[in-house]
């Protein structure tokens, strides 16, 4: 399902935005939904990253039984 939105844009973003898609060759819509993607895509490491650093950061958690599992995603690239 797709949902239909407007925005507002000051001159310089939607020219800077136009630029960009034209070099790309792509559609407003597939650029905005790109862009917002990785901001999503961004926001959930950062909760991810906060989250396991609240953890570490407890002297009474113990993660070493997760070590292997981390390292293999670590080190997957």
């Amino acid at each position: 399902m797709a949902h239909t939105t407007s925005l507002r844009l000051s001159d310089d973003v939607y020219k800077e935005a136009a630029a960009i898609i034209t070099r790309r060759g792509v559609s407003f819509n597939a650029f905005v939904e790109e862009t917002i993607r990785k901001e999503i895509l961004a926001e959930q490491e950062r909760e991810m990253y906060d989250a396991a650093t609240l953890l570490g950061s407890d002297p009474d958690s113990n993660v070493d039984f997760a070590f292997e599992a981390q390292s293999e995603v670590a080190l997957k690239d």
